[in-house]
């Protein structure tokens, strides 16, 4: 009793000065905007007006929500939180200074031409509300997603950079909710430093594109299997809509994300049995096998068809086609094939920690070399709580779904052969895998969720 007194009379000093740090990182935006503002004002080809004042304004109104969502925690984080809010606007501006400024083309160009089209029909009268709900897959999903977006902020190709951001810094705060219910280990302030300031995660997410909804989808099934694996009921709903934003966007992700949370589903857990008997199980086991072959349905649409007689061959192929796709540019590296197990560890490697600084032949593949150069060392001087986090597969469900999507994950993108894709997507799964190197040493061995 006392210990949790003390404890709550620690974090009060926290919590009453949080409110005033909030403006500090907006008086940071507001200088930020000043100084791009001059930087901007000759560039006529991209509209970019929406986009300086509505960072201000998703920050005022975001801000005091996650502030006084993050207050309820045990151990809040309200600056720190508030900061990366502020930073993940900041990272929007130099995504986009960094497409439009130093490589003078980027996709992102032509989802805001194609959703700016949209919004012009529907404020036309040509669509209907309904039909601006964003549909099918891949690139077709983010075109009306973007149409959407813009219908509500206007045709700003900015304005669309900080919305999609803002997604995925929500993916983001919903990670570091699901490593604190499922991990009582956890370090939660490095965890939350981990996710919320590394530098990919600043960058590559915080674009129009793909990345940001993405990043959503993720954080949203990590939120789900972490709540269902703690027996809270709802946590279906937040897996399912995880799953089907992942699906719309990148199926192969929603197939990977289904099957870790089925592996810790089904696992061995010594919570004591419901009243009900195995009949919850039974049902969450058809509930993720029909979510998985969903998935796998849409990632046979993406690559021409998936066999489901032979599972296997049907997977090798997607992985070659794969390969294909990424062996040109001029970024591209050789990597080990990840169909042999003795060239997974290499794949692996290539995954979590390349390029190196020796491969870095662009600012962007420097920056990437830096991480991952940053990654391994962390990896190395934390290897004790790395150590702990692997030996909790034994009794931690969650640290069960984080293992089996990072080995999966890494299988999938072993066969990637270019250093910028590798650099972009691995920001899918670090979030994750990071929980590894957050783990506080404890005493006992008891079962946790």
């Amino acid at each position: 009793m006392a210990l949790s007194t003390a404890s709550r009379h620690d974090v009060a000093p926290t919590s009453q000065r949080s409110p005033a740090q909030p403006w500090v990182a907006a008086t940071l935006i507001g200088a930020v905007v000043v100084v791009l503002l001059g930087v901007l004002l000759g560039y006529r080809d991209i509209d970019v007006w929406g986009g300086l004042l509505l960072p201000l304004g998703l920050f005022a109104v975001i801000a005091p929500v996650v502030a006084a969502i993050e207050r309820r925690q045990p151990e809040p984080l309200v600056g720190m939180v508030v900061a990366a809010l502020a930073a993940r606007l900041v990272g929007a501006w130099v995504r986009f200074l960094v497409s439009f400024y130093v490589y003078s083309k980027a996709d992102a160009d032509l989802y805001h031409r194609t959703g700016a089209a949209i919004a012009r029909r529907f404020h036309q009268g040509d669509l209907t509300l309904a039909e601006l709900v964003p549909r099918g897959t891949s690139t077709r999903f983010i075109y009306q997603l973007t149409g959407l977006v813009e219908v509500v902020i206007g045709p700003s190709i900015l304005g669309s950079f900080m919305v999609f951001t803002v997604l995925s810094y929500v993916g983001a705060l919903l990670m570091l909710h699901a490593a604190r219910a499922a991990i009582p280990q956890l370090l939660a302030r490095r965890y939350a430093a981990l996710i919320l300031f590394l530098p990919s995660m600043l960058y590559w997410p915080s674009s129009l594109g793909k990345d940001g909804p993405l990043q959503l989808a993720v954080g949203l099934a990590a939120l789900g299997t972490a709540r269902i694996l703690t027996g809270r009921a709802r946590g279906w709903l937040w897996l399912a809509a995880g799953l089907y934003l992942a699906g719309a966007i990148r199926p192969h992700v929603a197939v990977l994300l289904v099957a870790a949370a089925t592996v810790a589903f089904v696992s061995r857990s010594s919570d004591r049995a419901s009243r009900l008997g195995p009949v919850p199980k039974v049902l969450g086991i058809g509930l993720l096998l029909v979510g998985l072959t969903t998935a796998l349905g849409a990632l046979g649409d993406t690559f021409g068809g998936f066999d489901y007689g032979n599972p296997i061959g049907a997977t090798g192929a997607i992985l070659d086609s794969t390969q294909t796709l990424t062996s040109t540019g001029g970024s591209e590296l050789e990597v080990g094939n990840p169909n042999s197990p003795l060239a997974y560890p290499l794949a692996a490697f290539t995954v979590l920690f390349r390029p190196l600084i020796v491969e870095a032949d662009s600012v962007t593949t420097a920056a990437s070399a830096l991480e991952g150069t940053f990654l391994l060392v962390l990896a190395w001087y934390r290897r004790a709580d790395l150590r702990r986090g692997i030996a909790l597969v034994r009794t931690n469900r969650y640290i069960r779904f984080v293992l089996v999507y990072s080995v999966t994950f890494s299988l999938a993108w072993g066969s990637v052969h270019n250093l910028g894709i590798i650099a972009r997507q691995r920001v899918m799964m670090l979030p994750l895998l990071l929980t590894l190197v957050c783990i506080a040493p404890t005493t006992g061995t008891r079962e946790t969720p």
